[in-house]
Parts: structure tokens; sequence; C-alpha cells
């Protein structure tokens, strides 16, 4: 949870050092309320802005008195992340550029779907694994984000949205989640617990952190992993993805079996089909000998390119082909279609880049 041991006093004194408001709990926000000699229902009426009406500064939340969000102002910070830019994709994708309380940018994804309609969250700003296959990891790795920057990307979004309320998170934005693992546990709990979304409706995404995917097995909250495999040979998997090399995939198997023995949860291996280099059939047989052996699926998806990519999509031949000879293993095989491809929201493409907004 969003919390701190830190006593939110009442403060607002000039040149007294404004603090996170969202890194205090709940009773240390009622403690403020009522040290400012406000009734005590401005305490819930604090906490319906922060958690549910997703208000970028105190000045938005005006069902308060003027004067107590000028002391609010005055004591705190308000991290709320703003939407600064969107763009609309003609499949009804949407990305939202947001701009960060620090000055940093994330980029955060609306995606659309019949009936499971969902928001893609940013876990960091800039990503320190360098995948080859991820323009993200082509940008320097600012910071993580908070649990509140995360959650408030879905508010965000949700008032965008209006009365069309989002049911599924994703934590497939730019990041590693597992990289982030406290703040991202601390989002999850936010969704569940403020914007009541079920854990069957968020799926948290990981490279392969073998060793925080055994520990979410362990302790984290209930919620679908996904792990982006794109090889199961080591050397064409190190060529894609540099930074996993710390963890080899015999690491990976071990921690993925592990996940599902200890959740009963079967895992969704991600895998970026790019031509030339992961698509033939003995890569096809080397990922179903690896996904053998526990409850999985494989979702397989074409390369999104970007500006100055180095890879490219195979040919529709030759994507079929691979999915043919995948699906001859035990583990079911979807193949996801790109969405949001010409606004730089498909997967693997989100780096914060000027936009047409349509």
């Amino acid at each position: 949870m969003v919390s701190s041991s830190t006593a939110a006093s009442h403060t607002g004194t000039p040149g007294a050092e404004r603090r996170d408001i969202t890194a205090t709990n709940a009773a240390e926000r009622a403690a403020f309320v009522a040290s400012a000699g406000e009734p005590t229902y401005r305490a819930e009426q604090l906490e319906r802005w922060l958690f549910e009406g997703g208000a970028a500064s105190f000045a938005e939340m005006t069902n308060l008195p003027a004067s107590f969000r000028e002391l609010l102002d005055a004591s705190f910070v308000l991290p709320c992340p703003r939407v600064a830019d969107e763009a609309a994709d003609a499949d009804g994708t949407v990305k939202y550029l947001m701009a960060l309380h620090d000055g940093l940018q994330v980029e955060a994804v609306f995606l659309p779907d019949e009936d499971h309609d969902a928001v893609c969250v940013s876990s960091q700003v800039g990503c320190r694994f360098g995948c080859a296959i991820c323009a993200t990891g082509t940008l320097p790795f600012r910071r993580d984000l908070t649990a509140y920057e995360i959650f408030a990307q879905y508010v965000q979004i949700g008032r965008r949205r209006g009365a069309e309320r989002v049911r599924n998170v994703v934590f497939m934005g730019q990041g590693e989640p597992l990289a982030n693992y406290d703040a991202v546990v601390g989002a999850v709990e936010l969704l569940r617990t403020r914007a009541d979304v079920g854990g069957r409706r968020i799926t948290v995404s990981t490279s392969g952190l073998a060793d925080k995917i055994r520990a979410w097995a362990a302790g984290g909250p209930p919620v679908k992993l996904a792990v982006s495999l794109n090889s199961a040979v080591q050397e064409t998997r190190d060529r894609l993805m540099p930074g996993l090399a710390r963890y080899p995939l015999p690491a990976l198997a071990e921690a993925c079996a592990y996940y599902a023995r200890r959740t009963r949860r079967p895992i969704t291996f991600e895998y970026v089909l790019v031509a030339g280099v992961n698509d033939d059939a003995a890569h096809a047989r080397a990922l179903v000998a690896f996904t053998r052996g526990w409850a999985c699926k494989i979702n397989v998806l074409p390369f999104n390119a970007w500006p100055g990519a180095p890879y490219e999509a195979p040919p529709a031949e030759r994507i079929e082909a691979f999915l043919a000879a995948a699906a001859k293993g035990p583990a079911a095989v979807t193949f996801r279609r790109p969405r949001g491809a010409g606004i730089h929201a498909a997967c693997g493409t989100l780096a914060n880049r000027a936009r047409t907004v349509t």
C-alpha cells in the first residue's frame, strides 16, 4: 500500500519542505485535516479526489474550501500524472503522454476491445534492460514510478473515458515492472482496493527476472503473469534482450515452473516474431520444448517497428508457418495483431515520440 511512517503534521509555513501527500497513509491525512480545523468529512472528500477523482492539483478539488486547498498546496506535493497530449489511432487505440510532477514523461495506452477494454500503464521512466526489440529500451533510465503514479495513469484515462469504465489493466508500458517490484505491488493493491479491479483483470508483464517471479509467486498479489520470452534459444534471446543475460533460460524455466506450482495460475509467454532472427522451425521447436511441463499459454505477435528500429516483422507466410509449428506443443497458441501502430502505441513502440493527434 502507499504509506509512510512519516507523520503528516500541520505545516504550511513559508519555506517548509512540501512532501508527497500520497506517501502518507489515510490516518495521517485525516490527522492533517483535523489539525487544519476542518470537519472530519473533508478527509473522505480528500481521499476521493486522490484515488477516484484523479485531481492533478489541489486547485481541482473544487468541493474543498479554497483556504484548505491553499494549505494543502503549501504543505504537500500532489504527484498525479497529467495528460499532456493524446493521439487516437483508426482502430480506436488512444495513447496518452503523461507529464509527471518533476518534468519527466511516460506514456499510457487505452486499448479498446468489445469485451475487454484495457489500460496499459508504465512502471518506470525509461528502462535499464535495453531490449533491442523495444523502443523504450532506447531511452535512458531515469527513475522508478511510485505506486500512486502507476495507479493514477489508470485513473486519468478513466476520467477521459467518462462513463465507460475500463475494467482491465496491463503492466506492459514503459519500464520493467518487476524491477520496480514494491511500487508495482502497491499499484496492484490500489487498483484492487480503490478501483475495484479484480486480480483476474490485471496482468503484470516481465522480461524474465527469475528471482522476482519467484518472489511474486511466494508473496505477490494474485494477478495474471506474462513473461516476454521472445526466444527459447539462449544465444538468440541474448541478442534480442541483452540486459537479461544474468537470467539465463534454465533459471527462468525453474522460476516459471515454481510460479505455476505455487499459484496454480497459468503463465502467458509473449513471443515477438522478428524476421530472420527467431521465426524459423528450429526456434518454434525450442519454444514448444521450453513451455512443456506446466500450465501456460503462448501469445505470438509480430515485431512492431518504430523509426530507426533495427528489425522488421516476418512476412505473413512465415508467421503462419511458425504458428503452425508452435501449435504442435501442448500449450494454447494465440496470435495478437498490432493495435495502435499508426501512433506508435503498439507493443514495444512506446518512446515518448512526437505524434500527430487524429
